[in-house]
Formats: C-alpha cells, sequence, structure tokens
C-alpha cells in the first residue's frame, strides 16, 4: 500500500504508545475476518493473514513465497498479467468480481480491491490484495430477484390481495437497494480495514433481515394460496407440479401427496390442455379462458365440467420461463344452472306460444284486466264482440259500448260484473247475462271472473264469456244424445287419462331429474311429454272436429280434383308421418270429383293408417281408383285379419272399437270423423271384408 506523508511521521499519540503503527497495522490485518494477501510484483506472495487462510483453505507457511496463480482458475490465464500491469501503473482497483480457486479444489465468488505498494520514492513495488467471499451474497440476491419476479407475476393473478404483498416487495426491493448501497460503500472503504470489519458485520446483518424478509414473502405467498377460493398450483418447465394449495388438490381428487412431482398431463391427459400449457411455457404469454370444459378421465361420474383458468408464465432472471402457475376456479355448477334456465326459460316460452295459441283460437270471449279495471289482453274473440282494435281501454268505457242486462231484463250495474266483484277478491262463476255486441245483436252469455293475485296482492282479473244464445235450441239434441255422451266421455276419461298420468309422471320426474344435473334423463322426458302431447292434440283435434260436424259448423272448401293426382300427392304428403312404401296406387278409371282436398286427404290418411297398423308385416296396400255409376270411388285394401260381420254395421259410429281391436291412441273417432266429412260432401263410405282375407274401406263422391 501507499505509504503518505502523515502516515510516515509519528504522531504526538503514537509516541505516547508502547508499540508502532505498523505493529497495530500487522495485528489488526491478522486479525480481520477478511482475506488480506501483499505479493511482489512478480506475483509471489509476501504476507497471508487469518482471514485469507479461512477464504482459500491454505494455511500461510504453504504459499508464502510461491506465485499468486495457483489461486486462478485455469480458465483464467490472462486474469493476474492485466491485474499486476494495472497496478504497475499506479492504478487502484477496487470490487473487481472474479472466482478463485480453494485448497479443497472448490470455487468460490469473491470481491478483490487491489491497492499498489510503493517505496519512497513513489515507485510500486507491490500489491495488496483484500478479498470478500460475495457467494452467498450473490446467492440471495439471485434467490431475492426470483422471489421478486414469483411475486409480481403472482401479484398479477391475485389482484385483490396485491397492495400488503407489493408494499412489502417494494420494501424488500428498497432493503436490497439499501444493501448495495453499504456493501458499495465497504468496498469503497476497505483501505481502513477497522471500518472494512464494520461495514462488513453490517452487511452480514442486513443479509441476515432479507433472508427474513424472503422468508416472510414465502409465508405470505403460501398464506394466500390457501386461502383462496382459487385451485392454484405451480408447474416447473416439465410441466410437473411443484405446489398446490388445498382447494386445488381437492377439487382434483387427489391428495397434494398425490399430485407433487406428478407430470400434470399424465394424471389428467388432455391433447389441447397440454398444447395450450407448451405454447405458454414457449412463447411467455399469459391466457385465460372463461367456462372451459373439461372431462376427468379417472373421474368419469363427475361429467363434464366447467371451469374458469388463467395460466401464467414464471420467468427467471435471465427471461426464460421457469415455470407456470395455473389458477383454476369451477364454475360448473353456475354453467349447468345457466343452461337448465335456459332449457327451462325455452320450454317457458314454447308454452308461452301455445297458450297464445289456444287464447287466440278460443270461440270464448276472454278478457284480462289490470288492478285498475283496464283491459291489457283480449282474445280476438273477444275484439270482434266489443267493437275494439285494441285493448287498454277502461271496463267503464267497454260498459258504455255495450248494453249488459240480467236474464230477466234488468240493467246489470257495473259493480255487479263479474270482472268487478273479481277485482274485489271474489271468484264468479256462469253467471247469465245478455248484452247486445258490437254488431247489434243480443248475445245469451255464461260470464265467469276470477281475480289474478301475486304477493297476497290482488293485480288483476281475468274475465271469461261464453256464448250459449243456442244452447236452448241444442237442448232436445242434447238429450237425445245424452246416453250416446256418457259412453263417449266414459271412453274420453279413460283414452285422455293415459297421456295425462304419462305426461304428469314424466314432468315430475324431469323436475327431479333437472336437480340431480340428470339431463340426459330430463330430456328423455321432455320426449315423452311431448308425445303425450300430440296424442291429446290428436283427440282434442278429433273431439272438435266430430262436434264442428254434428253441428254443421264445419265449413267445405270445394273444388274440382283429379282423383289420381290427389291420391299420389297426398301419399307425398302424408309419408312425412307414415311408411307409405308398401302402399300402390291403382287407377282402374280415371276419374274427378268435386270436394274439398284438405277434408278429403284427412279420409284418405286414415283409411291408410289404419290399413298399415293392421296390414301384415309386408303385406302390400292397394289404393284403388275407379268411376262406378256416375261416381268416384276410392278404396283402401289391406291383407289384414279382417273385421268379422258383427262389427262391419258399427264401425263408422263414434267411439266404436272392434273385438279384439289393437289398443288404440285415439278416441275412436277416426272412421266416425271420416264418415261425417265423406256424407258432408254428399257421398257415401263402407266396409268389406271377410276374416282372414283382409279389408278394404271405400268411399264415393259424386263425380265431377
Amino acid at each position: 500500500m501507499e505509504e503518505d506523508a502523515s502516515a510516515s511521521q509519528p504522531t504526538a499519540s503514537a509516541e505516547k504508545l508502547p508499540f508502532s503503527p505498523a505493529q497495530l497495522l500487522a495485528s489488526i490485518v491478522e486479525c480481520s475476518d477478511i482475506a488480506i494477501v501483499t505479493k511482489s510484483l512478480d506475483g509471489l506472495i509476501a504476507t497471508w493473514n487469518s482471514g485469507a487462510e479461512r477464504l482459500y483453505g491454505y494455511r500461510a507457511e504453504e504459499v508464502l513465497g510461491k506465485s499468486v496463480d495457483f489461486l486462478i482458475p485455469s480458465g483464467q490465464p490472462d486474469e493476474l498479467p492485466s491485474i499486476m500491469g494495472r497496478l504497475q501503473r499506479g492504478e487502484l482497483i477496487e470490487h473487481y468480481e472474479t472466482v478463485r480457486v480453494r485448497k479443497d479444489g472448490g470455487l468460490i465468488d469473491i470481491s478483490l480491491t487491489v491497492s499498489p505498494i510503493k517505496s519512497g520514492d513513489g515507485t510500486v513495488i507491490g500489491a495488496s490484495t483484500i478479498a470478500c467471499d460475495i457467494a452467498e451474497r450473490r446467492r440471495i440476491e439471485a434467490e431475492h430477484e426470483r422471489l421478486l419476479q414469483l411475486a409480481r407475476e403472482q401479484n398479477q393473478r391475485l389482484q385483490a390481495q396485491n397492495e400488503e404483498l407489493q408494499a412489502q416487495a417494494e420494501e424488500i426491493q428498497a432493503q436490497q437497494e439499501e444493501l448495495r448501497a453499504q456493501n458499495e460503500q465497504l468496498l469503497a472503504q476497505t483501505a481502513e480495514l477497522s471500518h472494512a470489519n464494520t461495514a462488513l458485520l453490517v452487511s452480514e446483518r442486513r443479509a441476515e433481515a432479507l433472508a427474513g424478509e424472503l422468508e416472510r414473502e414465502r409465508d405470505i405467498l403460501q398464506a394466500i394460496m390457501e386461502n383462496t377460493s382459487a385451485h392454484l398450483c405451480y408447474l416447473d418447465r416439465q410441466l410437473n407440479f411443484v405446489r398446490v394449495n388445498s382447494t386445488y388438490a381437492a377439487g382434483s381428487g387427489h391428495s397434494a401427496a398425490e399430485l407433487i412431482g406428478r407430470n400434470h398431463f399424465e394424471l389428467f391427459p388432455n391433447a389441447e390442455n397440454q398444447a395450450i400449457f407448451e405454447r405458454v411455457r414457449e412463447t411467455g404469454e399469459a391466457i385465460q379462458y372463461l367456462a372451459k370444459p373439461f372431462e376427468f378421465s379417472d373421474q368419469p361420474w363427475r361429467g363434464v365440467t366447467y371451469w374458469d383458468w388463467t395460466l401464467t408464465p414464471i420467468k427467471g432472471v435471465d427471461g426464460q420461463v421457469e415455470g407456470l402457475v395455473l389458477s383454476l376456479v369451477d364454475v360448473t355448477e353456475d354453467v349447468r344452472a345457466r343452461m337448465r334456465i335456459e332449457e327451462l326459460a325455452e320450454e317457458a316460452r314454447r308454452r308461452a306460444d301455445e297458450l297464445d295459441s289456444v287464447f287466440a283460437a278460443m270461440s270464448d270471449v276472454v278478457v284480462v284486466y289490470d288492478a285498475g279495471g283496464t283491459v291489457v289482453r283480449a282474445n280476438p274473440a273477444a275484439l270482434a264482440a266489443y267493437g275494439l282494435n285494441s285493448v287498454n281501454i277502461s271496463r267503464e268505457a267497454i260498459g258504455e259500448k255495450l248494453v249488459i242486462r240480467y236474464p230477466d231484463g234488468q240493467p246489470a250495474p257495473l259493480d255487479d260484473l263479474p270482472v268487478a266483484r273479481a277485482l274485489r277478491g271474489e271468484m264468479v262463476t256462469n253467471r247469465r247475462f245478455i248484452f247486445r255486441d258490437a254488431s247489434g245483436h243480443d248475445v245469451t252469455v255464461d260470464a265467469s271472473a276470477s281475480p289474478l293475485m301475486a304477493d297476497g296482492q290482488i293485480r288483476g282479473a281475468v274475465a271469461v264469456w261464453r256464448d250459449v244464445t243456442e244452447r236452448e235450441q241444442l237442448l232436445a239434441r242434447v238429450q237425445l244424445e245424452r246416453q250416446r255422451m256418457e259412453e263417449m266421455i266414459h271412453l274420453i276419461a279413460h283414452d285422455v287419462r293415459q297421456p295425462l298420468t304419462v305426461a304428469r309422471g314424466h314432468a315430475q320426474f324431469m323436475q327431479r331429474s333437472l336437480m340431480r344435473g340428470d339431463l340426459e334423463r330430463a330430456r328423455v322426458s321432455a320426449e315423452t311429454i311431448e308425445v303425450s302431447a300430440r296424442r291429446l292434440e290428436v283427440m282434442i283435434r278429433d273431439m272438435v272436429d266430430s262436434a264442428r260436424l254434428e253441428v254443421g259448423q264445419l265449413q267445405l272448401e270445394r273444388q274440382p280434383l283429379d282423383m289420381e293426382a290427389f291420391v299420389r300427392d297426398s301419399l307425398m304428403r302424408l309419408s312425412v308421418a307414415l311408411d307409405v312404401s308398401r302402399v300402390r296406387i291403382e287407377v282402374v278409371s280415371p276419374v274427378s270429383a268435386y270436394a274439398d282436398p284438405n277434408r278429403l286427404e284427412r279420409v284418405l290418411g286414415n283409411l291408410i293408417s289404419n290399413a298399415i297398423k293392421y296390414c301384415e308385416p309386408g303385406g302390400e296396400i292397394v289404393v284403388r281408383i275407379q268411376e262406378r255409376g256416375h261416381k268416384a270411388m276410392v278404396s283402401v285394401s289391406d291383407q289384414g285379419p279382417g273385421i268379422g260381420p258383427e262389427d262391419l254395421p258399427h264401425l263408422f259410429e263414434r267411439g266404436y272399437r272392434a273385438a279384439g281391436e289393437h289398443k288404440s291412441e285415439g278416441l275412436g273417432l277416426g272412421l266416425y270423423i271420416a264418415r261425417l266429412l265423406v256424407e258432408a260432401h254428399g257421398g257415401r263410405i263402407w266396409c268389406e271384408s271377410e276374416e282372414g282375407k283382409g279389408s278394404s274401406f271405400c268411399f264415393s263422391l259424386p263425380s265431377q
């Protein structure tokens, strides 16, 4: 080291000491924990203190007089000449970080401060080297940098808990900067050994504090992982599990011990997800999905599950991806609930459409009022009867348009009308009134009304007015038909009950299936309900059409029909619902008729449907067209079991089923309606059959 004037001249204080400054300095050097070595310009070691012995592992007597190059790794041959050249030029080398070889062959990271030693005339005669072991500091700094990177990535995923962790990260960073500043101060003051020793002790304490902070940071991260509802795991670059929180373990169906060290896609194979993980690992770009479906191959009973997930890369100090953080949120129940709601909403819309259709098709006057008595909805029959073009009219205004009386002719006040009483909370059924409709005719009606309740409050009312003007005229006929009607009602009650029972049972089963999330069984139940509804629809249509035909209310729209073309076109349309591949058309003679094609197609479809039902498998069905006695005649012949002579006279009666007939899904009205339709055209229908030889159902119409 260079000696200045003050160092060469003893001070007044030094003269009083029992030892010289050189002795004091030698004692301090020997006791210092820092490795201090002096050497000549040719690299021969002159002094070697105890700090050097601890750092390099060599005792002083082993190295004194030897060249210092045995401490330099073989891969750094130019380092010593470079350092000695700079010293000869009088340079001071500070904080030079390099690698040295210990006696045991191990490499150590050190920071060197090398000072030239000058003679009294300023000539450089040697060098003084102060070496500090910086391996621990580098390890701490590297670990600190890695954990800071992990913290930053985690902060992006756990933003809700970011503030506390960010504050701690900033505090740690500030401490690191303070540590670096202190280290620089330490290296700057290494010329004064006592100050260097003090600075080193401070650095060690700071390093211990930093290690404690890093440990606390790990604890905080662990606490965050364990106290979040998200499923969190950390995977290494090979996609092996390194860490999982308890939520992830529980959601995966495995324990944490079963997961750690295992490859993610060996446990949960999925080619699509594996490609995503590998892409994030290679590109370093995070990715996010919402409600992504996933099936556990080892847990098939869980079915399709749905997850919101984020995959975030964790990068090292070199910018390379070291691992991946996967955050999952199980949204399976939310998705399934949303799917069930959508299905139920669709069903509700469908039923609302059906209700609208029924509402519009009703011949009865149906009116819905709000709580204030204003009409908010009315079916076409009501609008026509009241002479209205739209709703939103008060019942008082309707009362002014209509003259309403009791059956004895006395005026009926508005407050006694069924809707007024319903708005007061009463249920009114079948009260008879006479009112003059928009066309000026007096109409006798049976009126009913019911309040519409919600949350215990009257929210409105619905009123139904049924025209019974013709009822008295029909009483005589009703009396004659009563016995037959009772028989028909018995048949209807019996046949309608079955699809209703099936529909009700499957509706309850579907509700339970939806509550369990069993969509497949719910779908089967919905299809069964739909089939039952179609059966009911056919029954209702048959009942309505038979009633209209009986009272002569069914209108025919006749036109000239080429019977061959009509039959072929009808078969094409019927092929949607019936297997007509076995049906053959035979034209004996071309003929035309004057008939309603829609009504006549229903007759033909009924006869062909019966023939298909009772024909032997593979048997042929023949539709024969011919002119007979100036009439157009059509027959449908099958190869079925035939019909007994005792049944033939009754086949076309309402509700009649032949003995031994298969259980029908209808009300026994098909042939009865066919007879009424043919007779409405001025024609005739009959059956020719012999047991064991099949049957021919024939009808004739006036020819064109």
